[in-house]
């Protein structure tokens, strides 16, 4: 039986997608802010240029608190610099259970490797998020090797 100790609760997140033909300053950045209702922002066109047409920036945010688009967009406006009212909505999702609601600070860093020699990994083990995701598969990837 693996010990992969308790389940824990989740929370739902959205994502929202604008798109913008504006060059944005300091757009190969992560923007982020404790203090802000976004928990990320990203150019994420600038990660792979075929998510958006030449031209045009494709901007990725992410919010766990339920929040307006005219609220998401004052926000935006404050991370990126600019003027958000004339960028299109590309997309929203809204995605159930996609991140592990931890409040074990003690454990953010539990050890992959558990019994019969295997190796588990994701952000339930770290700090919810993708960077939490891929620290602890780092930490797993080491381990094995």
């Amino acid at each position: 039986m693996l010990d992969l100790g308790e389940i824990p609760n989740t929370l739902s997140s959205t994502t929202w997608y604008h798109a913008t033909n504006e060059n944005l300053t300091d757009d190969n950045y992560l923007a982020l802010d404790s203090k802000s209702p976004i928990v990320n922002s990203l150019v994420i066109s600038k990660v792979s240029r075929s998510y958006a047409p030449v031209g045009v920036n494709l901007i990725s945010s992410t919010t766990i608190a339920p929040i307006s688009e005219s609220e998401v967009r004052k926000e935006l406006s404050r991370f990126w610099k600019c003027d958000t009212r004339n960028w299109d909505l590309a997309a929203r999702y809204e995605i159930k259970q996609s991140l592990p609601f931890r409040t074990d600070l003690d454990q953010l860093s539990r050890a992959p490797k558990t019994n019969g020699g295997i190796y588990v990994a994701g952000d339930h083990r770290s700090v919810p998020s993708q960077n939490g995701a891929m620290k602890s598969g780092r930490q797993a990837a080491l381990a094995i090797i």
